[in-house]
């Protein structure tokens, strides 16, 4: 089995998972260890201690990481770039294996399969709107909802039926490539001014 450190910052809810999982095989040994929170732009503050909390309470260390995977985006540019700095970070320095997702599908894979293929998945786009895979522009909950089939993910009432390292667990390594270094995808693009010039 292979331990993991799965890092999702992209959310409403940022989450932190230890998993272990049989990457040949696709089999799971389960999630050793969870947490989250709500995401308030406090990422650098609780990233690297839930880590280090997490390693404690599963008496595993820097050292028994064997990849790391995150969560790519969509996402808000605060919160998704610390997710994606420190997995960057985390993998370059400990020479191990990359690997990521966007959001989309990982909310997929916390849904019962009972849910069919008749339904959407909806991320937060900030001023109550929301984005899925299927629309290009974020729209607000009421525009989704004509479209016509049953919505989940970050909506009142959307929760998810597995918790994020739950669904981690449940995807398929085999499909995910391993990269050297994951680029975030935002939401929006981040608003920068550029200094104007002096005279």
């Amino acid at each position: 089995m292979s331990l993991i450190l799965a890092i999702n910052t992209a959310s409403k809810e940022s989450a932190l998972a230890l998993v272990e999982k049989n990457l040949s095989s696709g089999d799971s040994g389960g999630v050793l260890a969870e947490q989250s929170w709500a995401s308030n732009a406090n990422e650098s503050q609780k990233l690297l201690p839930g880590v280090l909390e997490m390693f404690k309470e599963t008496g595993r260390g820097w050292e028994d990481l064997d990849e790391v995977f995150v969560v790519e985006g969509p996402g808000a540019y605060t919160s998704l770039r610390v997710g994606v700095v420190i997995a960057n970070a985390i993998a370059w320095q400990l020479k191990i294996p990359l690997r990521s997702t966007d959001a989309f599908t990982v909310w997929q894979a916390r849904i019962k399969e009972s849910a069919g293929d008749s339904h959407l998945v909806a991320l937060a786009a900030g001023r109550d709107n929301f984005l899925t895979s299927l629309t290009e522009q974020p729209k607000t909950l009421e525009e989704l909802e004509k479209l016509g089939p049953k919505i989940y993910g970050e909506i009142p009432k959307g929760e998810p039926e597995f918790s994020f390292g739950e669904g981690v667990a449940k995807l398929d390594f085999k499909t995910l490539k391993k990269q050297t270094s994951v680029k975030p995808l935002y939401v929006r693009p981040p608003d920068i001014t550029i200094p104007k010039k002096r005279a």
